[in-house]
């Protein structure tokens, strides 16, 4: 997803897609209410990582990050910019998974 932080400036952040949603005023009058709301359209129940995901350990291939716990975004789906594989740390007390590089950049990692 695409972020703009309080100063302005765009970043990425990995995400995961809890569902769509598409909002219209007349099936949902109180949309405005929520925030993230930006108008009629379709909407990502997103659940994004807390920072950028650093490196893991010497992988070039594997970066870590951790989810932000129990905090859910409503957010228009134009601001998704890249797919991202994102896998669960399986038994990690603190939320983090891992993110694999595109495979499209792989060849510039090991050239």
């Amino acid at each position: 997803m695409s972020w703009r932080s309080d100063d302005g400036t765009l970043s990425k952040v990995p995400a995961e897609i809890q569902f769509f949603v598409e909002v219209n005023d007349e099936l949902f009058p109180f949309a405005a209410h929520l925030m993230g709301y930006r108008g009629e359209g379709t909407y990502a129940l997103i659940q994004s990582m807390k920072e950028e995901p650093k490196p893991y350990s010497t992988s070039l291939l594997l970066s870590r990050g951790v989810r932000e716990k129990d905090v859910f975004h409503f957010q228009r789906v134009d601001t998704i910019v890249d797919p991202a594989f994102v896998v669960d740390n399986i038994g990690c007390p603190h939320q983090s998974l891992f993110v694999l590089t595109p495979r499209s950049e792989w060849a510039n990692l090991f050239l």
